[in-house]
């Protein structure tokens, strides 16, 4: 395996990989990192069902978006994305954020 010398869309620098994160993932990302930053102040400790459900969209979030990144674009053959199956991982990400992106909106007022 030839390794890349940037990591993803790096290929910018931070402001490149912040720029093709919003483009890509658009609001619902923003929604997404402010549920994140709030769930842990706002939450019910009563709620179960609502933290699990948090919790698992968040590991599939996760999981769904750091696996192109790290095993896919962290190779040569960035080139042939098209051609395979890893966009059905970002298909994913994007998934896990606008499900994650109605927590935010259900934080907004309580913010």
């Amino acid at each position: 395996m030839t390794v890349r010398r940037v990591f993803g869309y790096w290929a910018g620098g931070l402001s490149g990989f912040l720029h093709w994160n919003i483009a890509g993932f658009g609001l619902p990302l923003l929604l997404a990192i402010f549920a994140w930053g709030l769930h842990l102040k706002r939450r019910d400790p009563k709620d179960v069902e609502r933290n699990i459900l948090f919790t698992v969209l968040t590991v599939f979030g996760l999981f769904s978006y750091l696996v192109p990144q790290i095993v896919f674009y962290s190779s040569e053959t960035h080139g042939v994305e098209q051609f395979t199956e890893i966009s059905k991982f970002f298909f994913s990400a994007h998934f896990a954020m606008a499900l994650l992106s109605a927590f935010g909106v259900a934080y907004l007022p309580r913010a």
